[in-house]
């Protein structure tokens, strides 16, 4: 706002501080929208809140698994149960299933870290993690798949395991 010969200093002052004032409230107010959603997505979507008890079991297989093969359970949740709008977006923005477990809670995506503690997070983990809820952990109760020849970090060291009550196994 450009101060003019008839507007006195105190009045453009006046003035100046009502628009920082709202521009500060504007962007208070879209602040703590944008930490709300992530406080949602951190809170719920990757919770245990609302699991399936036979993936919950399953998750704390696993990390009993891998603690007696000498392994360090260095994993993080990072999808649980789906509102069906956030799978909608999903199913366009990275293929996932329309008809996905993780809307009825019977599934959960992990990232798995450095659990041989090689000093990488790479394939050999993700290899290591899937051969345990494969063989030992959930057998023919459910579904197991991995992403390892996706690009991005997140999708090549992303398991998804489920229990949906019988086999089914992807590497996409």
């Amino acid at each position: 706002m450009a101060r003019t010969k008839r507007m006195s200093r105190r009045v453009w002052r006046a003035e100046m501080r009502k628009i920082i004032l709202r521009l500060t409230r504007a962007l208070l107010g879209f602040s703590l929208g944008v930490v709300g959603v992530l406080l949602v997505y951190f809170l719920y979507l990757q919770s245990l809140i609302g699991v399936d008890p036979a993936t919950v079991a399953f998750n704390d297989a696993l990390k009993d698994g891998l603690a007696k093969a000498g392994h360090r359970p260095a994993y993080f949740v990072l999808s649980s149960v789906r509102p069906r709008w956030w799978n909608a977006i999903l199913v366009s923005w990275s293929g996932a299933a329309s008809n996905s477990q993780h809307l009825d809670g019977r599934a959960l995506d992990i990232i798995v870290l450095d659990v041989n503690q090689d000093g990488a997070s790479d394939a050999r983990d993700v290899w290591i993690v899937y051969a345990l809820l494969d063989k030992a952990i959930i057998g023919r109760r459910g579904g197991v798949g991995t992403y390892v020849n996706e690009a991005g970090f997140f999708n090549r060291q992303m398991i998804h395991f489920d229990s949906r009550g019988f086999n089914a196994r992807w590497h996409r």
